[in-house]
């Protein structure tokens, strides 16, 4: 016998390692989050494994790439054309479908440092003008379609048109397209892993800050020129940003009293000065969001222009003293804060120690003058427009500051060519680029429960959650509003709807809905939360006290069977059926009897089936306005119930069933002048030759009707043929 044990055994190997290999080999449908740093940094830090960590809780495919993988170079310019190649091969969704880089590592982008340069790219926007031509720059590692040198020259990201020189032209066909093909932001990295550290792990605990002190923005707005005040762009924040999503202000305008007497068409909650104004206001509160309109340096922003200096609005120095516990979105309008050749450029700064991520400018960075408004950012790209629009994505749209950032890098026009794009290139990340503000919810954590109609319903509660699921218990002040979402009985909800929220928990514990009904939720709300959804329950009818009209008599010809059938229900004192009763007997009775009609039919001790008897052959045998019946109940005692007024009329009047191709029977006729049959009280007419000729009970010869007289008709007396073209008028 053949022995396959060495086959069987090589098959098994073969299986195990083809399942090793798509274990291992990242899925294309896996959106990947790359970090791109050294060796060296990777072997010093002490918390990138725990970031690493962290961002694959959140759903990420993660990946550390060094040196290694996208080949060192020797300058700065190598190094991050190395980077940027080693994207292009491997951002699409079939490779490892990355959707965002962090750039960990020195960002200078001239001085190269083997172990730690991530440098960023220098790139020559305004290389036609004569001044400011470049601007370093990350925009390089996110538009991976396009060819920043498109032109050969090695000016990379030059912005010229079809008439231009030959060297301007990197916006030519298959040139820079500002299409970002991934997310990119950087944390800088000068030398000291601690500080980098400190970085990673705010990141970390950031989505777990507790309180709604993120729902806040702080905003100084200073003068850049005699005619260009900041304000208006603080005021345009306001009124279309924070307050219609519930995000609370504090503003800082000049309002006079500094030099050259700058005041600010808008009034603010504080006087915007120079000195410590703003930095001792900050360090004393948190705010979500800081944004600022003002000449900068790169470890300043100031207060004022030139000859009209008040001085520092914040500087390097001062983030010492902010809180780092409850970190900013920072948005500064400034020159050359993010300025990467300086290690204490005040962008990196505050995001050692006060921001979560910085938005600041690599170089000079260009402003409208004249008053602000929205409609400039998508014309001409001015710095200003990037706080606005990046605020409105984030805060709005809940946009990633990585995705609002790029949104405008994309989507604003270049109208004022090469300085529009150097502002493009110019407003970098300093921060993780996938951060966004906290997602806090409301959700029930005690749903409501199965009750009886009028009822209280078991306490109910309602939780504000961190982004983990945790219950933030130092939320309290927030009001939160119960509503009937779901409403299958159209029940009404009755007790406190608004309680506000403490420790985290809102409770309502005198709840109650009146109607019975299978499938009820409630809605909670709250100002600046989305809304959430209880669990499905039902409420039952209470205890059975009355009788009541589920289905009233309408109006009929005598004779005729009442259609659609009367019924008359068991029910509870909020008007919910009894189901559950199957014995109780009801009889129905005219209690208006205005023509002394009779009830026919099957109208005593008729058995309810599921609380409802259905009386379906009643008839009254006499014509009469403002009937009404009577419905009672035996064994049990219930509350009687009388049902509204209906009418009993005869065939043909239009006042009920059994009219069209009934024949009429008349006790009585008048006629008009013209020859119109109406009765007495002329509601109603009918055409002469439609009526028959009646015999006179005293004689067998036809008699004429007079004009206005009264014919006597033999009692019930058919007419010879059916009125059926009769009409009605008023």
């Amino acid at each position: 016998m053949k022995d396959n044990s060495r086959t069987i055994k090589h098959w098994i190997f073969l299986f195990s390692l083809l399942i090793a290999i798509a274990l291992l080999t990242p899925s294309a449908e896996a959106t990947s989050y790359i970090i791109i740093t050294t060796n060296e940094i990777e072997g010093n830090s002490t918390k990138l494994a725990d970031f690493v960590t962290h961002k694959s809780n959140l759903g990420f495919s993660v990946e550390v790439i060094t040196e290694a993988e996208y080949t060192s170079g020797v300058t700065c310019d190598e190094r991050a054309n190395n980077i940027r190649a080693w994207l292009v091969i491997n951002y699409p969704s079939d490779k490892k479908n990355i959707e965002y880089v962090l750039l960990i590592g020195n960002p200078h982008p001239t001085t190269f440092d083997s172990n730690t340069s991530i440098p960023m790219k220098m790139c020559w926007p305004r290389n036609a003008q004569t001044s400011y031509k470049e601007s370093p720059t990350d925009f390089f590692f996110a538009d991976l379609t396009g060819n920043w040198n498109i032109d050969g020259d090695d000016y990379y990201g030059e912005f010229g048109s079809a008439s231009a020189p030959q060297g301007w032209q990197d916006f030519a066909a298959g040139g820079v397209d500002r299409a970002p093909e991934v997310y990119v932001g950087r944390i800088p990295y000068y030398g000291t892993i601690a500080d980098l550290d400190s970085i990673l792990q705010k990141i970390i605990d950031y989505p777990k800050a507790n309180g709604n002190w993120y729902k806040s923005a702080l905003l100084p707005m200073s003068f850049s020129d005699v005619s260009t005040d900041g304000a208006y762009l603080g005021e345009d924040i306001i009124n279309y940003i924070l307050t219609p999503n519930s995000h609370s202000k504090y503003t800082l305008y000049q309002q006079g009293n500094g030099p050259c007497g700058n005041d600010s068409v808008y009034p603010s909650d504080q006087e915007l000065r120079g000195g410590t104004v703003v930095r001792d206001h900050w360090a004393a509160h948190d705010y979500g969001f800081v944004a600022w309109w003002a000449h900068g340096g790169q470890t300043s922003a100031g207060v004022g222009y030139t000859d009209c200096d008040d001085g520092t609005l914040l500087q390097s120095n001062d983030c010492s003293f902010l809180d780092d516990d409850h970190p900013a979105f920072v948005l500064q309008i400034s020159c050359t804060n993010g300025y990467p050749e300086n290690s204490s450029n005040l962008g990196y700064s505050l995001l050692k120690q006060g921001a979560i991520a910085t938005i600041s400018a690599s170089r000079v960075s260009w402003y409208a003058i004249g008053s602000w408004d929205i409609t400039i950012g998508p014309g001409y790209g001015d710095n200003a427009s990037y706080a606005y629009y990046m605020m409105k994505k984030m805060i709005a749209e809940g946009n990633t500051v990585g995705e609002a950032n790029f949104w405008c890098r994309e989507n604003f026009d270049l109208g004022w060519s090469g300085t529009s794009f150097m502002n493009c290139t110019d407003f970098n990340i300093y921060g993780d680029p996938a951060t966004s503000l906290p997602t806090f919810t409301i959700t029930f954590t005690i749903n409501p429960n199965h009750t009886v109609a009028g009822e209280t319903i078991t306490a109910v509660e309602v939780t504000v959650k961190d982004p983990d699921g945790n219950t933030d218990i130092t939320y309290d002040g927030t009001e939160i509003t119960l509503a009937i979402k779901n409403n299958p009985g159209s029940g009404t909800l009755s007790g406190d709807l608004t309680r506000t929220v403490s420790l985290g928990v809102a409770t309502f514990d005198d709840l109650s809905i009146d109607k019975a009904g299978v499938g009820y939720t409630l809605e909670a709300t709250a100002t600046g939360f989305a809304s959430t959804t209880s669990e499905v329950f039902n409420i039952t009818h209470s205890t059975a006290t009355k009788l009541g009209y589920t289905v009233q008599p309408s109006n009929t010809n005598y004779g005729a069977t009442i259609t659609p059938a009367v019924k008359v229900a068991v029910q509870d004192e909020y008007g919910n059926t009894v189901t559950n009763d199957i014995s109780t007997l009801i009889t129905i009775t005219i209690t208006t009897n205005p023509s002394e009609g009779t009830l026919s039919g099957t109208k005593t001790n008729k058995k309810v089936i599921s609380g409802v008897a259905t009386f379906d052959d009643l008839s009254i045998d006499k014509t009469g306005t403002g009937y009404t019946l009577l419905a009672i109940s035996s064994p049990e005692e219930y509350t009687s119930v009388t049902s509204n007024t209906f009418n009993i009329t005869v065939p043909g009047s239009g006042g009920g069933g059994g009219g069209g191709g009934t024949c009429l029977i008349a006790t009585a006729v008048y006629t008009d002048s013209h020859g119109l049959i109406t009765d007495s009280h002329g509601s109603f007419t009918r055409s002469l030759s439609h009526f028959p000729i009646y015999p006179v009970r005293s004689r067998s010869s036809k008699t004429t009707v007079s004009s206005n007289g009264a014919f006597p008709l033999s009692p019930g007396h058919p007419s010879p043929s059916c009125v059926t073209s009769a009409t009605s008028t008023s």
